[in-house]
């Protein structure tokens, strides 16, 4: 889970400048496919910490 957290980090510091290094007709599916992995890995950062609270709360 470490990695995906650290994936999502570095996902969220890419800006526009980054984005607009990439050919003009690519910039808008580049900047689609990175916000819906963003969201992705998000909500599965989201489930992993509730499951890992309920669990632990659960053996307490």
């Amino acid at each position: 889970m470490e990695h995906l957290t650290e994936l999502l980090k570095d996902l969220e510091l890419l800006t526009f400048r980054d984005i607009s290094t990439i050919p003009e007709e690519q910039q808008h599916d580049v900047a689609e496919q990175i916000e819906r992995l963003q969201d992705s890995l998000q909500s599965i950062i989201s489930h992993y910490v509730e499951t890992s609270t309920t669990s632990q709360s659960d053996h307490a």
